[in-house]
């Protein structure tokens, strides 16, 4: 994989097959197995140095915000409250992965372990 991507649990695929979108808890908002709240806008972008992904939160303040890593699972959430989940690239600097608060605008920095080219001497 190489690019980020909105996570969808086993939870969320197997009510989906069941209920097929009728009180999917995971389906907020039309777009299938992303957790989020649909009132929160998000942009990524990618660069030569890794991902940027920005939430729109307004009035909320850092202190109401978590960001965790696990299992390659972004999870972002507001006072417990999940706002969005990413499944993160297998090239990820997981030690690098940078968030910051500004101006109710969540800033994550999800930087890319570089590759350097090593040449091979043909014989």
């Amino acid at each position: 994989m190489n690019r980020i991507a909105k996570y969808e649990s086993p939870l969320s695929t197997l009510v989906k097959d069941v209920f097929q979108g009728f009180l999917d808890p995971w389906n907020v908002g039309g777009i299938p197995g992303a957790h989020y709240s649909s009132s929160v806008q998000e942009s990524i972008s990618r660069d030569e140095t890794g991902y940027t992904i920005r939430l729109v939160l307004p009035g909320v303040p850092k202190e109401q915000l978590s960001v965790e890593l696990k299992n390659n699972v972004l999870l972002i959430a507001r006072e417990g409250r999940q706002l969005r989940s990413y499944l993160v690239p297998e090239d990820t600097d997981l030690n690098g992965i940078v968030a910051e608060s500004t101006d109710g605008i969540l800033t994550l920095k999800v930087p890319t372990k570089t590759h350097p080219v090593i040449k091979i001497q043909v014989k």
